[in-house]
């Protein structure tokens, strides 16, 4: 069966270096921002394609761009973390989520390591 577009967006960025680094520092983070009293939200988003024999059709979760981790702070404050491997780049989409939070007032931040984190909380 070919694949669909669906299934060529899921297995984008296949690299498990890369995933297996950004996914032990996102565990890192939220392990330390509830410690810290945050409220976290794992953020995912993707596409997934369901078929059946008479029709397929793609679903869409969660907003392009939207950080990896969003939290509220114990004062309140909106919080979105983005973590990104050492390597990792941030795309267009996620920049521009990231400045739309920093200019209504919330704390927008790219991470590479636990110690950025921690460093600015």
């Amino acid at each position: 069966m070919p694949k669909t577009n669906g299934e060529l967006f899921l297995k984008k960025n296949n690299n498990k270096k890369n995933r297996k680094e950004e996914a032990q520092l996102l565990k890192a983070c939220m392990q330390y921002l509830t410690l810290k009293g945050y409220l976290t939200i794992r953020n995912n988003t993707g596409l997934v394609v369901v078929s059946d024999e008479s029709s397929r059709r793609a679903i869409r979760f969660g907003r392009a761009g939207s950080s990896d981790i969003i939290a509220c702070a114990p004062g309140g404050q909106f919080v979105a973390i983005e973590c990104k491997s050492s390597y990792g780049k941030v795309s267009k989409s996620q920049q521009e989520f990231l400045e739309k939070v920093r200019k209504l007032g919330g704390v927008a931040l790219v991470v590479r390591n636990i110690d950025e984190l921690i460093q600015f909380l």
